[in-house]
């Protein structure tokens, strides 16, 4: 194959897969062709070749995904267009490195995606790769496949890395019979082990789907959510005049006017926004909203920040919740920092890092703690910003209980609406990982609620770059689905299985090769 060819087939692939990711025109089991053409455009090649083609195709799937962030590090960090886009690349080629490994392993190990066998060994290389790999953002193929409920149900097994690797294998045996065909030497055995993948899938999802919905739900909680469209570095155009000097004061005036028409609510919810309040008992903002709580006789949980009287305990982004009668019942503390933005990594080793990024915060992590109480004992596991797109750090916080997780963020910073699509993409997977409804609301739109089964709450999903409240009724099952259990048991044991299976191959790779040299050197040549 010409290095044309395969350079076609590697933007091929990319395209398929930014087309069929979620807010793309295709569906997202288009995926499996994207993860296809890769395989072909992989194999025959030497380890050098392979590893920076595998490169290439990661830059490909992360170079366009990230546009949206050289807007917010102008705007957040003060960094310039160009060192902005010097930070989307640093970005992609961490988030391309795993593809790399993954080809170069391949490669080393002579895979023949042919073989059903080897496409399965190189369908679990690629998932040990992208779920051991460090990830500032993460996301892969496997995320395009959660608009399709059926097929994203085996989530709550073994999380996200169980659906890649169901991806990857049913992509690698579409590659196989690719290549069969194309030698008219197809066996049985592939197409055979691509409809058992495909049927198992799409029987659990059934059997899951439809238990889910004969089963009563442990608690049903109606929801306010108040989305007040604070405006942050920029005035958009296409923001409302009226919402340009928008305030902590409007959100108070949207919740009181939410409540009047629904006074059955259980729960009021504010986002991350640009204007934060302070957490201190003597604060403007704490008085304020303490105050409206005992006003509307609602809890209200929102964004704050925490300066701790300990030095050394730092200042903290956090999630405060409110009572009546009782104030501040509450706080959750942001446990994944924004690198760069609410800490500079190698600070202390590098202390001219601060002289260059003068914007970035002094927030200090928080520490894994019990779950916040909610109405009718209803345990609230907040995430604030990026911190859902983290299935570990999201399980840890409902600490094993039945519960609704709240997102809250604003990715006003960004500018884009492609931030928050990109966000609730990814982050839809905690409510099938947890069999728990999670809330996503943003300051500025783009937020949705989905239910246990991963799927949109109708009319949950709110409009881009406007102010508004809604009501939104979630339930809570009490039934704990495996992966909230147990984690990521089925990647610890996979990754043993490609480790051996891997050796073994190697093994008789090279063994025989020497028996191949061997037969070789004993030939007799000919007069």
């Amino acid at each position: 194959m010409s290095a044309l060819a395969r350079a076609g087939l590697l933007a091929g692939s990319a395209t398929l897969f930014h087309l069929s990711f979620p807010e793309g025109p295709l569906p997202g089991a288009f995926i499996l062709l994207a993860i296809a053409l890769l395989g072909l455009a992989l194999q025959g090649l030497t380890i050098g070749a392979a590893a920076a083609s595998g490169l290439l195709a990661g830059l490909g799937y992360w170079l366009p995904s990230l546009g949206w962030v050289v807007s917010g590090a102008e705007a957040w960090l003060g960094f310039s267009w160009i060192l902005g886009s010097l930070m989307v690349l640093g970005l992609a080629l961490l988030h391309a490195a795993p593809y790399a490994l993954f080809a170069g392993a391949a490669a080393a190990l002579a895979l023949r995606l042919e073989r059903p066998a080897e496409a399965l060994l190189a369908a679990g290389l690629l998932t040990v790769a992208l779920s051991f790999s460090p990830q500032i953002m993460p996301g892969h193929f496997a995320y395009t496949l959660l608009a399709h409920p059926l097929l994203a149900q085996i989530v709550d097994l073994g999380g996200i890395p169980l659906l890649l690797f169901f991806s990857a294998s049913m992509g690698f045996l579409a590659t196989g019979i690719l290549i069969a065909l194309s030698r008219y030497r197809l066996m049985p055995a592939a197409p055979i082990l691509l409809g058992l993948l495909v049927v198992t899938l799409l029987t659990y999802g059934s059997l899951r789907l439809e238990a889910l919905e004969r089963a009563a739900p442990e608690h049903s909680t109606r929801l306010g959510l108040v989305q007040p469209n604070i405006p942050v570095h920029a005035r958009r155009d296409d923001m409302p005049t009226a919402d340009r000097d928008n305030d902590i004061e409007t959100a108070i005036e949207q919740t009181r006017d939410l409540h009047a028409s629904d006074p059955d609510l259980d729960l009021v919810i504010w986002p991350e926004a640009a204007m934060t309040l302070q957490a201190a008992p003597q604060s403007w903002g704490h008085r304020a909203l303490a105050s409206l709580a005992d006003e509307i006789g609602v809890p209200i949980l929102v964004n704050g920040t925490e300066h701790r009287a300990d030095l050394a305990q730092g200042t903290h982004n956090v999630a405060l919740l409110f009572e009546p009668d009782a104030g501040l019942s509450g706080t959750y503390r942001k446990r994944k920092l924004v690198p760069f933005g609410e800490y500079l990594p190698f600070e202390a080793q590098l202390p001219w890092l601060r002289e260059r990024l003068p914007h970035a915060s002094r927030f200090t992590p928080g520490q894994a703690e019990q779950p916040l109480t909610g109405p009718d004992g209803v345990h609230l596991a907040p995430t604030i910003c990026f911190e859902s797109l983290f299935a570990n750090l999201v399980r840890e916080n409902l600490s094993g209980h039945a519960g609704i997780i709240v997102n809250i963020s604003n990715h006003a910073w960004f500018g884009s609406p492609r931030a928050a699509d990109a966000h609730r993409a990814v982050a839809r997977a905690r409510s099938l990982e947890n069999r728990s409804p999670m809330v996503m609301l943003h300051n500025t739109g783009g937020g949705a609620v989905f239910d246990a089964t991963g799927r949109v709450v109708p009319g949950s999903e709110t409009p881009q770059w406007r102010s508004t409240t809604q009501s939104v009724v979630v339930h809570t099952m009490a039934e704990r689905p495996f992966y909230q259990r147990h984690g990521d048991r089925f990647l610890q044991g996979l990754a043993v299985l490609v480790l051996l299976a891997s050796l073994y191959h190697g093994w008789r790779r090279w063994f025989g090769l020497l028996a191949a040299q061997r037969d070789d050197r004993v030939q007799p040549r000919g007069l």
